[in-house]
């Protein structure tokens, strides 16, 4: 008689289904493994504040290599490394990184959302062409500064399955406003008149000599401003 009675009969059972988990672990591992997301466009630049634009979720391969559905109760998750700077939206995400179930958040909202596959496929929200679908959702700009974004696609378990090799990164820049010029043209004014004290004020004559001189240069400063502009507009 086995020592291990009746032990061993757990022990024969356990050693028979160690072959057919490891076939479900690797099978697994192989339903996901060709799998590519990526970011288009992979890069935005100079994004205003207050500002939103377009970026599309690209998957490719993504879809059961045997039955060539896609399977269900997968998560796109949207990850941003500072929401004060920029942020992730789409009309149909079902969570954000610490929101409560009563809606109120943590002050940390937006830094990760939550996309159900599945309720964007009913809402017609993901272009899906076979195994490659596509995702649109909007980056808001919300603060001067540099932002990255990276995507995830996670199982019915919550487990990642691919993600994004390459960050999205965004740039922020401050939105143009009546105050920022004022104190652009204040700041100019002091300087210019500091400038003409620093040089003329031992000699009334010389000073007044000088501001002739400066305001007959200042008569180009509207012209040059104007050429500046266009230039500017030409490299957006």
């Amino acid at each position: 008689m086995c020592p291990l009675y009746p032990f061993h009969l757990v022990l024969l059972y356990l050693c028979l289904l160690l072959p057919l988990l490891l076939a479900v672990v690797e099978g697994s591992e192989e339903l996901f493994a060709n799998w590519k997301v990526s970011f288009l466009p992979r890069k935005l630049d100079k994004v205003t504040e207050g500002d939103d634009k377009l970026v599309r979720l690209l998957c490719e391969g993504c879809a059961n290599p045997a039955t060539g559905l896609i399977p269900p109760g997968l998560t796109l998750a949207l990850m941003t490394d500072d929401p004060r700077v920029a942020t992730a939206e789409h009309q149909h995400m079902i969570r954000e990184e610490g929101e409560e179930e009563d809606g109120d958040g943590d002050g940390d909202d937006g830094r990760e959302i939550l996309l159900s596959v599945d309720d964007l496929r009913r809402n017609s929200s993901a272009s899906i062409n076979g195994s490659s679908w596509t995702v649109p959702f909007r980056v808001r700009a919300n603060f001067l500064g540099f932002a990255k974004i990276r995507s995830e696609v996670r199982d019915a378990g919550g487990k990642e399955v691919a993600s994004t090799p390459q960050v999205l990164s965004v740039t922020a820049v401050r939105r143009k406003t009546l105050e920022s010029k004022l104190f652009a043209y204040s700041v100019a004014t002091l300087i210019s008149l500091a400038y003409i004290n620093m040089g003329c004020a031992l000699d009334l004559k010389v000073r007044g000599r000088g501001e002739k001189y400066i305001r007959k240069h200042s008569m180009s400063f509207p012209v040059i401003l104007n050429i500046w502009s266009k230039v500017h507009r030409r490299e957006k």
